[in-house]
């Protein structure tokens, strides 16, 4: 290739404001660097994390940083640094877990279009938290949509949409981490495809949309009363936010593992059973859920033997479902 050739292929290489703020963005924020130019990113501000009190860059910030990539920091849409958005040019806004609802002037920027990444087919499972609602509704089939936004909630026409099967024991992480790398197979050639005209977003059909609940920490306070299926799905729907808990005697209690297990008694859910091989089950709905892992306040996490030894008899009756 000749140096005109390649001034003029730099000429028209596509150009990107990505907005994005976890690892998982960061990732697809590594991925869209290598193949276009990425005039600015937009992300949530530092917040401080852990015991140090001290604030800490988010991930595509921190990417952003090391890269020399103009690096805006969103508190609000009416702030003062989105004057240097204004005043860029890009062909692109594609947007992947950034965490907050961007307004109408901003997605009428780019000069072609503003896309979103969403982790699930849509019009299933609008909202923030597709991958949790998946888990819970024991879906088989997950996958990720390059939707073009509108104002309304995941509601924008959708270029194109990509299937991913559910693997046994599937948990928020696990899924995560493979719609993300299903994303990165997938959007280099999804965007060159969108600039070329190649790809026209269809509109989404309303009568099949679902939207996901907003998780709160009460999501994670076990009800007995449930399936043992019901209890275990939350645990790997849940198992960054809120986990998975209950109360007893005072003292709130993380469940780390449990799977279902028949059980043909009459106890009433929330009867604590122990046997020799299982250990520590409690009855639920249909049949028990027995506890492999559990954590309590300020402990580390136990497993199964050192439950059945050390607190056999600190759960010596029904665990009764409590609010927090």
């Amino acid at each position: 290739m000749n140096i005109e050739s390649s001034q003029k292929l730099e000429q028209n290489k596509v150009s990107i404001v990505y907005a994005g703020t976890p690892v998982l963005s960061k990732k697809i924020l590594e991925k869209l660097t290598e193949n276009f130019e990425i005039k600015a990113v937009l992300t949530q501000p530092d917040k401080i994390r852990g015991r140090t009190k001290i604030p800490s860059l988010a991930p595509v910030a921190e990417f952003a940083v090391k890269n020399n990539i103009e690096c805006i920091k969103i508190e609000n849409f009416q702030q003062n640094n989105l004057l240097k958005l204004n005043n860029l040019k890009f062909d692109f806004l594609i947007v992947a877990a950034f965490g907050k609802i961007i307004p109408k002037h901003i997605l009428n920027l780019p000069a072609k279009d503003s896309i979103n990444i969403h982790f699930s087919l849509l019009p299933s499972y609008r909202g923030a938290t597709p991958i949790q609602s998946a888990i819970l509704s024991n879906d088989k089939i997950t996958g990720i949509s390059y939707m073009s936004m509108t104002e309304g909630m995941d509601e924008g026409p959708i270029y194109s949409s990509h299937e991913l099967e559910f693997e046994k024991n599937e948990n928020k992480i696990t899924l995560e981490n493979r719609l993300t790398d299903l994303t990165l197979k997938t959007v280099v050639p999804t965007i060159n495809e969108i600039n070329l005209g190649n790809l026209q977003p269809k509109k989404q059909d309303t009568a099949q949309a679902s939207y996901c609940k907003k998780i709160t920490k009460s999501d994670g306070l076990i009800d007995f009363r449930e399936t043992s299926e019901e209890i275990e799905s939350k645990l790997r729907a849940y198992i960054e936010w809120p986990g998975l808990f209950f109360n007893f005697k005072n003292v709130q209690i993380k469940i780390h593992g449990c799977y279902a297990h028949e059980h043909s008694g009459n106890e009433k859910p929330g009867t604590i059973l122990w046997d020799e091989k299982l250990g520590m089950s409690v009855v639920t709905n249909n049949s028990k859920i027995v506890i492999t892992h559990l954590q309590f306040p300020g402990k580390n996490i136990i497993a199964d033997a050192s439950i059945k030894n050390g607190y056999k008899d600190f759960f010596n009756k029904k665990i009764e479902k409590t609010s927090l």
